[in-house]
């Protein structure tokens, strides 16, 4: 059983098999887009906000729509199961880096701040139409106050499989890969060098 497979509107066995085989291709866990879907459009492919013009499964924006060649009307003329396809390619880039479920709704609403602390905070032209996003109500939105907003829909029987499960040294290598691996060939290189030497 999924999250809020209660609240799927039509075509649910079929909506669950591909929830279950987008979710498997992105490697993530299918109850965490399950969750992203219903905050977003109550699983509703035809739910549209009218002061943001988004519309659909995730609320793809027209500006994002255009991306994929299609409009608001377009994706608004789609089934759940077809969206799902989209779901699927807009979702697909970042595929390496949704290690959470607030990942994968960073991905959604935020994409720039998947992996980010806590105290990470989204640019402030972010804020309009989002305030209510703002947990703490400071004037800003940050990564924390979305933890919290986004999991504040998950049923308390369903928390153990929404817990973030990355370690100290994974969060520090999300943050610091480049220099890592930067570090890593130079020491590479030296080494290759010195043994040449030795060996000469």
């Amino acid at each position: 059983m999924l999250i809020f497979e209660n609240q799927i509107p039509n075509n649910k066995p079929a909506f669950i098999v591909k929830v279950k085989q987008v979710s498997n291709d992105l490697d993530i866990d299918p109850n965490w887009l399950m969750a992203v879907m219903y905050i977003e459009s109550r699983l509703n492919p035809s739910a549209f906000n009218v002061s943001s013009k988004a519309a659909g499964l995730i609320q793809w924006l027209p500006s994002t729509l255009i991306d994929y060649g299609i409009t608001t009307s377009t994706i608004l003329s789609m089934g759940n199961l077809q969206q799902l396809d989209y779901v699927y390619r807009y979702l697909l880039p970042y595929r390496n880096r949704m290690t959470s479920y607030i990942d994968v709704y960073l991905a959604v609403f935020y994409p720039a701040a998947i992996g980010k602390d806590d105290d990470y905070a989204l640019p402030q032209n972010t804020y309009h139409g989002n305030q209510h996003v703002d947990m703490d109500e400071d004037g800003r939105i940050t990564v924390s106050d979305i933890k919290k907003w986004v999991m504040r829909e998950i049923p308390a029987s369903w928390e153990k499989a929404f817990e973030e499960k990355r370690s100290v040294f994974e969060k520090f290598f999300r943050r610091n890969w480049i220099g890592i691996v930067a570090i890593a060939l130079m020491i590479m290189a030296l080494t290759y060098l010195l043994l040449t030497q030795l060996y000469q």
